[in-house]
């Protein structure tokens, strides 16, 4: 039985829902097997307005981004990125079980390919110390060390 998971959120299954369980009347909670599953890479990605494009006194704008398979780990906290994808909407869940947002929709955007156009601020410091330690001699070295 081929079997995905709908939506953004996986809950293992508590009782058995196919036909052969129902006619024999078996009760149980099923054994979930991974040997025959395919999992992919996931990651959610909140994207955020750069500080200097935000217009003074006002609060920089988020839409969260959803990188599947080779999209994934692409990018790291505080770099500047080009994401190419489409804007998706998703049902909002709600906490309480008797309330109903089924016609309350968020969006969110499905990245097909994350470029990174510029690094961080503490990648960029790293790059600049190990470029200025690789321009010095090794007697240079030796001599700034002790």
């Amino acid at each position: 039985m081929i079997d995905s998971v709908p939506g953004l959120f996986f809950l293992p299954r508590i009782e058995c829902s196919s036909e052969a369980c129902r006619v024999n009347e078996v009760k149980g909670k099923p054994m979930m097997t991974t040997r025959g599953s395919k999992f992919i890479s996931y990651q959610e990605i909140v994207l955020q307005e750069c500080s200097d494009q935000v217009p003074v006194g006002n609060v920089p704008k988020t839409i969260l981004v959803i990188a599947k398979g080779s999209a994934t780990r692409q990018c790291k906290p505080g770099d500047i990125i080009k994401i190419v994808g489409i804007f998706k909407p998703f049902p909002l869940k709600s906490n309480k079980r008797n309330q109903d947002l089924s016609t309350l929709l968020s969006m969110h955007i499905a990245a097909f390919k994350i470029t990174k156009l510029k690094m961080s601020v503490a990648e960029s410091m790293k790059n600049t110390i190990r470029s200025r330690i690789e321009n010095l001699s090794s007697i240079e070295r030796y001599e700034r060390v002790m």
